[in-house]
């Protein structure tokens, strides 16, 4: 693929987005100690990138604690049974970018109260400081993971609180731009869900809000899921446009 975040990260972000994964019917499978089930399985062709998300429940059928593995395995023959490979866990190659595993996959993030008229506030996501909430430490099996620091994968669910003190109106606009990198994302807000091509950090934007505000509390809210970057950090910011 020449163009993995256009080819790959794009559709998968916005087929997940937009309750759009393909639903694989099976009945309730139950799954005995020492078993393994087999998910879902595909070709890989030489020099083809792939990737996944896949959505699913695992309960507990009857007492005691739940105590499972998920894997990803790859075999080179298609007669070989996928649920037979059983071996020890490939050794982590930093520079494959791995990840890990984490209690849940959405952000809520409330942003400070923004007042119309203050002079533009600019928030930092995605940076691996502020907001740094998949870390090796937090993950299920630390040893086996690096930091998710871009949080990909994960819906990213930003509600910004703007009070305006005085009568009348003001038009509020806020603004996405990447800071690290070449990026690219699915967007949704009340307006529809929006996907965000590829984007050139500091030299382009992406327009989320442009808001008439009355006096008193809007809160403006959207999700967001990053389709793929050479680099995050990402900056949101406000702003009271001029008349």
């Amino acid at each position: 693929m020449s163009q993995p975040m256009k080819d790959v990260g794009i559709p998968l972000t916005v087929e997940a987005m937009t309750d759009q994964l393909v639903n694989k019917p099976t009945e309730d499978e139950v799954v005995k100690p020492g078993e393994t089930l087999v998910l879902d399985s595909f070709r890989v062709r030489p020099d083809q990138l792939v990737s996944f998300i896949h959505d699913l429940t695992v309960a507990k059928k009857g007492e005691g604690p739940l105590n499972y593995r998920l894997r990803t395995v790859v075999s080179k023959s298609s007669s070989d049974g996928l649920e037979e490979i059983k071996g020890d866990i490939l050794p982590l190659d930093y520079r494959r970018h791995p990840r890990g595993t984490w209690p849940g996959s959405t952000i809520q993030s409330t942003f400070p109260e923004y007042r119309v008229g203050a002079p533009t506030k600019s928030y930092m996501i995605s940076n691996g400081v502020t907001d740094n909430l998949m870390s090796k430490e937090d993950s299920t099996i630390p040893e086996l993971t690096q930091a998710n620091i871009g949080h990909f994968g994960a819906v990213y669910r930003v509600r910004i609180p703007v009070k305006k003190t005085t009568p009348g109106t003001e038009v509020v606009e806020v603004q996405l731009n990447p800071r690290g990198g070449n990026y690219s994302g699915v967007l949704k807000t009340r307006a529809g869900t929006f996907v965000i091509p590829l984007t050139n950090p500091m030299k382009e934007s992406i327009l989320i809000y442009r808001q008439t505000v009355s006096q008193g509390e809007t809160v403006l809210e959207f999700d967001l899921m990053h389709a793929g970057g050479s680099s995050t950090p990402l900056a949101i910011s406000v702003e009271t446009m001029d008349k």
